[in-house]
């Protein structure tokens, strides 16, 4: 097995290999470096879905939504990794302690001058007890287990803040439904690696009869590696135009398979993240510059079964939203 395959099979386990310096990037499509509360905001949340089927909300205590139900949610303050963040937000909100198992989903809205991340956790309740209207304070007023179906109906009388909590509440469910199986998503943990700037590693996949090619660069200091794209969102097309010369055909599901940042070096660093995303090609096409850009032939049997199987499920990593 050669070392190139080696580093696919840790991308796919959702454990990115060690950096001991910045990674360089490959493309870049903006190119300002990423700061919290200047052109970076990145949310945390978590949903907890019990044996029950009962969903964890709290109970809103900001004016202009106060009263109003949601998930334990929160900015990411300076100097704290994302799994720090929510741990602090669901303290606050709900009063209780939980041990992040994974990611179940990540959403990155960028704009022309700054870019809005959430992600958000599922996990295992250790400690504490539900904040009560006794405790009530400017984080929340309570906290309270609802039942699912009572929070998903069209004629639900619980009050959300937003609509966003059935897309998180659904993104939960799956990954509960599928770790019950045999086709479970590997567990996505945020690995602490500083980056100055957002970007994405794209694993760009494509099947040509039996056969998996996935594209890699060749340019750079580095060995071939995946590409890694500098910019404020996991924005594909202009992506596909600089590394193709144009459009390619992609299947609509895409996914995040690791995730990596640092928060505590954000002084040296500044806040970047970077993402890496699954993303499976229908497309003939060839780079434009085949001396930076190449698409290898898979030729290890345990990673072409393994992109097979995905290939075949939507369900097949941490959905990313866009």
């Amino acid at each position: 097995m050669t070392n190139f395959e080696k580093t696919l099979i840790s991308y796919l386990a959702g454990k990115p290999p060690e950096y001991t310096s910045e990674v360089e990037y490959d493309v870049t499509i903006k190119d300002n470096p990423a700061m919290l509360k200047r052109n970076l905001t990145i949310i945390v949340a978590a949903v907890f879905i019990d044996k029950e089927s009962n969903v964890l909300l709290i109970q809103e205590a900001k004016q202009g939504c106060r009263g109003e139900w949601y998930l334990p949610a929160g900015r990411l303050e300076e100097n704290e990794t994302i799994e720090e963040g929510a741990k602090r937000e669901v303290k606050e909100e709900a009063n209780v302690d939980f041990e992040p198992t994974s990611l179940i989903c990540v959403e990155n809205y960028p704009n022309a001058f700054s870019s809005w991340v959430r992600f958000t956790y599922t996990g295992n309740i250790t400690g504490g007890k539900l904040k009560t209207t006794k405790q009530a304070d400017k984080d929340s007023l309570q906290a309270k287990w609802f039942p699912l179906d009572a929070v998903q109906s069209p004629r639900s009388q619980v009050n959300l803040r937003a609509r966003d909590v059935l897309k998180l509440v659904d993104a939960c469910k799956t990954h509960q439904r599928l770790a019950a199986t045999d086709q479970k998503i590997a567990p996505v943990i945020p690995k602490l690696q500083a980056y100055t700037h957002m970007c994405f590693r794209l694993m760009l996949v494509r099947k040509i009869n039996a056969n998996f090619d996935v594209l890699i660069c060749m340019s750079g200091t580095s060995t071939s590696h995946l590409p890694v794209v500098r910019d404020m969102g996991c924005c594909l097309r202009p992506t596909f135009q600089e590394i193709f010369g144009g459009d390619i055909d992609v299947l609509s599901h895409k996914g995040v398979l690791c995730v990596e940042h640092a928060g505590k070096s954000h002084q040296i660093y500044a806040d970047g993240v970077c993402l890496t995303i699954l993303v499976f090609a229908t497309t003939t096409k060839d780079p434009k510059d085949g001396d930076a850009f190449v698409w290898h032939r898979i030729r290890n049997e345990t990673i072409a079964a393994d992109l097979d199987r995905r290939l075949k499920r939507h369900e097949n990593s941490i959905p990313l939203f866009t």
